[in-house]
């Protein structure tokens, strides 16, 4: 079964990832967006859109903003072809700055984002953030890796034989490495390295615990 997922959506122009946002929530997951209104998609069709609805996001006006609360992707919708980025899509570069993966929807001529994206949508815009999500975590996977090769190239246990899991609840992670048994010393060895990965990376995360899971 998929994990339930939390969204970040930024949207270009209010009203752009209704359709998104709609085949998201159908899926089961949870959307979460930068502003709070609801209603700035109807106000932009008359221009009257109120500054702090267009302008201000959530962490601002409520002190409160999903990328501290922990999402697991953020979507990016550009129902346009633009050089620059709109005012809407401030929580793009929150989300690139956080570690959080960004996946988009919209054209790809002349987008500014380009070389910050996780991955592009087709069509099916809930697989693309699923996977997208799920790849998130390779930068941390590939850095724990690195760390943890030597401390088991010392115990003779080959690194490869190794599986780095996340079981990610925002803000909560849990890293579970899977692999043949080895020793208490060993495994506190790990988790020690495990952590030091976590502080290099620009992700940041509420509890975290570590696990090793013996396949013997």
């Amino acid at each position: 079964m998929t994990k339930t997922l939390d969204v970040l959506l930024i949207e270009s122009q209010p009203g752009d990832g209704e359709t998104q946002a709609e085949q998201l929530s159908s899926a089961g997951h949870r959307v979460h967006c930068c502003f709070t209104t609801a209603n700035a998609g109807k106000h932009a069709e008359s221009g009257h859109v109120p500054f702090r609805e267009r302008y201000l996001c959530d962490g601002v006006t409520k002190g409160s903003c999903p990328i501290e609360s922990g999402v697991d992707v953020a979507l990016l919708v550009r129902g346009r072809v633009a050089t620059e980025p709109t005012a809407g899509e401030a929580g793009a570069s929150c989300a690139i700055r956080a570690g959080v993966p960004l996946v988009e929807a919209g054209p790809q001529l002349l987008d500014p984002f380009a070389p910050w994206l996780t991955a592009r949508c087709g069509d099916d815009v809930v697989t693309a953030c699923e996977d997208t999500a799920e790849r998130g975590f390779d930068p941390l996977r590939d850095e724990i890796r690195r760390r943890i090769s030597r401390v088991l190239g010392a115990d003779g246990v080959d690194p490869h034989e190794i599986d780095v899991l996340f079981d990610f609840t925002p803000p909560h992670l849990t890293v579970r490495l899977r692999g043949p048994r080895v020793s208490a010393a060993v495994e506190q060895a790990l988790s020690v390295r495990v952590l030091d990965a976590l502080r290099t990376s620009r992700r940041s995360f509420g509890q975290v615990g570590v696990a090793y899971e013996s396949r013997t």
